[in-house]
């Protein structure tokens, strides 16, 4: 998470793969990329927001993938308050190693729904 505070975007959309997908939910709003130049995006509107991971699963996917669940805190830089976050990748192996090819993050509002 030190990549996305700390203005280190542009390094970490190297380990995407190139047909990669992400996408961001905050409370009821949800955007969803799968181009560079938009995953760069929401990378970098995460920037700034310091982030306290609490925990780490990871699991054997499938084709030799790996799935990571990273639960934790942040404060996003627009919020009064901290909000919890879930954080799912999967990662797929390529030549150089692993790759980031579902990049999902919610963060946790306690907005409740109309």
């Amino acid at each position: 998470y030190p990549s996305i505070t700390h203005t280190q975007q542009e390094e970490l959309l190297l380990y995407f793969a190139p047909e990669a997908q992400k996408s961001l939910s905050v409370g009821g709003a949800h955007a969803y990329c799968d181009s560079r130049q938009s995953i760069l995006g929401q990378l970098k509107s995460l920037q700034g927001s310091p982030f306290d991971v609490r925990g780490v699963v990871a699991q054997a996917g499938f084709m030799e993938s790996v799935v990571l669940l990273i639960n934790g805190i942040t404060l996003p830089v627009n919020s009064p308050q901290p909000l919890l976050f879930s954080h799912t990748l999967t990662l797929v192996r390529s030549e150089e190693g692993y790759q980031i090819y579902n990049d999902a993050m919610a963060l946790l509002t306690n907005e409740m729904p109309r």
